[in-house]
């Protein structure tokens, strides 16, 4: 079963995202016998030549297909994503490349019905077929954004399974509403065109293929999704302050801490550097020590107490 993969070569200077990638690719790698795909947008952002590109050269050496690609709707993509929208956004246009380039899947896979795109901040724990699938998506198959629960409207696409007939139609609506200046409602960038484009038609995956750390520990789980807090691979990168998704997420979360922890060891494992873990780990420990969940708990009683008071005034 082909996997794919897409980002621009900005990753390449980024340790943090450098490094998930290692052990995206060193985890699929030792745990799957996945066809590994990546489109590949070389700008010239960090190197001239791409075979100094270190994203090249680890694709290279995880003997991993590389299609070199860039967005097709580059112009179009622009005229929505302004500079001054970016600002506002806090989001780079190398990021911006990144995110949206996986809409060119259908455009270089010419050969299987489904493939599997996956973001590069993932573990592959498990095998993974397509016989392993209970149904086929006549669109996409997904998993929720944040909650652990089938009762979602809104999912995450740093894992889907997708029918590329389907994907290739998708592309064709997202140029429309780009070439039009209409932004996505749900949220910025493609995530959000993604849940429009397939709203109310799109298939459930099990959590455990795309399952998130602050879920709590999982055997079961078959891709694990560093998703929202992200490793800390430089100890001199870490701030101390209070991060309210973060707490939110331990909050809803009880057994979130431990996730983050067992999940984070596992990455630091997979990066094939001894002395990641402990780097890793004492990091996170720092970010846990100033986090606040109870706050939480502290504004929904204040929420629902103004509530009540507001709806005995009417």
């Amino acid at each position: 079963m082909k996997c794919y993969f897409a980002l621009s070569d900005d990753v390449s200077n980024n340790d943090v995202y450098y490094w998930m990638f290692v052990a995206t690719l060193n985890s699929a790698k030792k745990n799957t016998k996945l066809d590994l795909h990546c489109l590949f947008d070389f700008r010239k952002t960090n190197v001239e030549n791409i075979e100094d590109d270190r994203i090249f050269q680890l694709l290279k050496k995880y003997e991993v297909n590389i299609h070199l690609v860039t967005i097709d709707f580059e112009d179009y993509l622009l005229k929505v994503y302004t500079d001054e929208y970016l600002k506002k956004c806090n989001v780079t246009k190398s990021f911006l490349y990144s995110r949206f380039l996986r809409f060119m899947i259908p455009d270089v896979e010419k050969e299987d019905e489904y493939v599997l795109y996956a973001d590069t901040d993932v573990l592959f724990l498990k095998e993974i077929t397509l016989e392993d699938f209970s149904f086929l998506p006549k669109t996409v198959s997904v998993c929720p954004e944040f909650e652990n629960s089938y009762n979602y409207t809104n999912f995450n696409a740093g894992i889907m399974l997708i029918n590329i007939a389907s994907y290739k139609s998708a592309k064709m609506e997202l140029c429309n509403l780009l070439k039009n200046e209409i932004r996505a409602k749900i949220e910025c960038c493609d995530q959000g065109y993604l849940n429009e484009l397939y709203q109310d038609n799109f298939e459930k995956l099990p959590n455990i293929y795309n399952w998130k750390p602050y879920w709590g520990i999982n055997d079961d789980a078959i891709i694990v999704h560093l998703h929202g807090l992200k490793p800390r691979v430089d100890f001199s990168d870490v701030e101390c302050r209070f991060i309210p998704f973060v707490s939110q997420l331990m909050y809803e979360n009880p057994d979130a801490k431990y996730g983050w922890f067992y999940y984070f060891n596992l990455f630091a494992t997979y990066t094939g550097i001894k002395e990641m873990n402990p780097i890793v780990l004492t990091n996170l420990a720092v970010t846990m020590e100033c986090q606040n969940p109870e706050y939480f708990s502290l504004k929904r009683r204040v929420v629902r107490k103004l509530s009540k008071i507001l709806g005995k005034r009417k």
